[in-house]
């Protein structure tokens, strides 16, 4: 059997397999009750042992990951490289690409606050007056400013958000349960109620949890990494980045609408200038403020309109980016069958804090265990972000098996 042997005293482990039986393959095991060997996805029958999670157990025992959980292999205790990180306490890694996010961010605040005033001081202010439509400055400034607000609001809120890192309490959960949690190696595919192991942090992580090379962090519920924020987008902020995306759509497609008659009428003045029978109906330098106005609209629509049609079915499907990408013939486990409950996994129970880019009033998951409400019901409201779902929802064993002789105890792990 695979286990760790923790000493009194010193607290130093040692694994019962070979010192030379480092993370074989699951082929080269035997570890199926049945003959043959047993197939990736294949369920495990009473009496067998999963080859993937006993390999995924040496695994971590020669990476190190033990030492998080306070139990160190012999390996570990001489080699640096074998002990892992714990991504908790972990640096942050160099980035080579920093100046290009800083300046992806800095466009962005520019360009939003270029819109907002050009369309303020020249359009209203100016252009408007200067054509005679002064009955549509007051409905034109409530509804641009609104929407315009709503996506700087949105912005805001996705580039300075946590995007939900793995919280400590999971490591401190991980490491209450211990043997007792089953652990499998993270593929492109549905892991549905599985606890997976990071390659990078050398740590299990939650479902739906992916590493970020860019952050250097796991993240709960990852989407992407946005260079336009700054920032990830996972389980906290995926909310304010949809809202991010369709309130900027609006605010671009709502000014052109607006705007373009009167942005072809100061294009159409700029390239009859030289004509002094014709009328300018502005300044120079308004109209061409305006009509750079008009192009960052337009450049605003180009981009948003793809990001729109691609986020906004993915989570009416309550899948991210990543998932979509899985090479996988099951269906999307995580699929509630119905739009609206879908987008409650994202926005919480319906209300009209679906609007704001504020976290949900009423959220349906914690980022670590999904689809507990229909396997609990009513039962789900009171044990809402508890670790008795968490146990649940991994199907951890009530209690570990252990034994103690001659002053030593073992505890299986499985995993």
């Amino acid at each position: 059997p695979c286990y760790v042997a923790i000493r009194h005293g010193n607290r130093r482990a040692t694994a019962a397999s070979s010192p030379n039986w480092s993370a074989p393959h699951s082929s080269s095991m035997k570890c199926c009750a049945r003959s043959g060997r047993r197939r990736p996805g294949d369920p495990v029958m009473p009496g067998e042992v999963d080859d993937e999670e006993v390999s995924t157990r040496t695994l971590m025992e020669s990476q190190g990951v033990f030492t998080r959980l306070g139990v160190h292999s012999e390996k570990a205790q001489g080699d640096p490289e074998a002990m892992g990180t714990n991504p908790v306490s972990m640096a942050p890694a160099a980035r080579p690409s920093e100046c290009i996010a800083n300046s992806t961010t800095v466009c962005s605040m520019l360009v939003f606050a270029y819109v907002g005033i050009s369309f303020n001081s020249v359009y209203l202010c100016r252009i408007l007056p200067a054509l005679g439509k002064e009955a549509r400055i007051v409905p034109f400034m409530v509804f641009f400013n609104l929407v315009w607000g709503m996506s700087v609001w949105s912005y805001i809120a996705a580039r300075a958000s946590d995007p939900g890192a793995v919280p400590r309490r999971w490591y401190d959960w991980v490491e209450d349960v211990g043997p007792e949690l089953s652990v499998s190696m993270a593929r492109l595919e549905w892991q549905p109620a599985k606890a997976t192991l990071c390659r990078n942090c050398n740590m299990p992580r939650p479902e739906r949890a992916h590493h970020c090379i860019v952050c250097n962090v796991c993240v709960l519920r990852m989407d992407h990494h946005c260079p336009w924020i700054r920032n990830c987008v996972g389980f906290h902020n995926y909310k304010f980045f949809i809202l991010l995306v369709v309130y900027s759509s609006i605010m671009a497609f709502s000014s052109l609408a607006l705007t373009l008659p009167d942005l072809l009428l100061c294009a159409k003045a700029l390239l009859q200038i030289e004509r002094k029978s014709f009328v300018l109906p502005a300044s120079v330098p308004d109209m061409v403020a305006f009509l750079i106005f008009g192009v960052l609209a337009l450049f605003f629509l180009a981009l948003l309109t793809p990001m729109l049609m691609s986020h906004l079915p993915l989570a009416a499907q309550n899948m991210t980016s990543i998932e979509s990408h899985y090479d996988d013939e099951l269906p999307n486990p995580f699929d509630q069958g119905h739009v609206l409950e879908n987008l409650s996994q994202v926005f919480g129970a319906f209300g009209f804090d679906w609007l704001l880019p504020v976290p949900p009033l009423r959220p349906l998951s914690d980022g670590v265990s999904y689809d507990a409400q229909s396997e609990l019901g009513d039962k789900w409201v009171g044990m809402y972000g508890s670790e008795p779902l968490w146990r649940m929802r991994y199907r951890v064993r009530p209690a570990s098996i252990s034994r103690t002789r001659s002053g030593e105890q073992r505890s299986l792990f499985p995993c």
